[in-house]
């Protein structure tokens, strides 16, 4: 009796094992004769996404701190609706914190959220400049203010910016600063001419 229950129970485990069954809902056993092989794993799904705007966020604030001081010099009402073309909705915040704090004549700050950074700008640069640029024939000035608040006039045309880095950033671009016995020389990033400026 004991044989033949033996050689019964022997008989249903090799059916069972050649029709194929899950053990512990782990392992899956295929055919006789081959490997157990592993159940793959449940998908995992990651929410973290890139933030495509992030690299963007910096030139958001500067862009409108420069159009918010601007538009005080101007002796306009604040508003920055009026420069919508400038940024779109995912920098908009940023935009118009760099407005209201251009507007308010508040310390620039690096980027919309980070920490308040005032860039003061050197003794030896605050103040007002003027000269006169060979290459394009016209009046240029400068203002450089303590709190590193710049605006540069060329040819009647403003652009403000602030002194950082070492620079003049603008928003149509950087100077390089250098000072030279008289005054000093800026020199737009990517050129070899510069414009020699001295106090007024």
């Amino acid at each position: 009796m004991r044989r033949r229950a033996r050689a019964r129970l022997a008989l249903a485990l090799a059916a069972a094992l050649a029709g194929g069954c899950t053990a512990g809902g782990g392992a899956v056993y295929g055919p006789i004769g081959r490997e157990p092989r592993e159940r793959p794993p449940p998908p995992v799904h990651d929410d973290r996404r890139e933030d495509p705007y992030d690299g963007d966020l910096d030139r958001a604030y500067d862009d409108g701190y420069s159009r918010g001081w601007g538009d005080r010099e101007q002796g306009r009402t604040p508003a920055y609706e009026r420069w919508a073309d400038a940024y779109d909705a995912a920098s908009e915040r940023s935009f118009r914190t760099g407005y209201a704090d251009g507007y308010q004549r508040r310390p620039h700050r690096y980027g919309g959220a980070g920490p308040d950074v005032t860039p003061v700008a050197p003794d030896w640069l605050v103040g007002e400049w003027q000269g006169w640029d060979e290459q394009a024939q016209v009046d240029v000035r400068l203002r450089v203010r303590r709190d590193g608040g710049v605006t540069l006039v060329g040819g009647g045309r403003a652009q403000e910016g602030v002194w950082r880095n070492g620079r003049l950033e603008l928003r149509r671009g950087a100077w390089r600063v250098e000072r030279v016995r008289g005054g000093i020389v800026i020199t737009p990033e990517g050129e070899r001419v510069g414009v020699r400026l001295t106090r007024r």
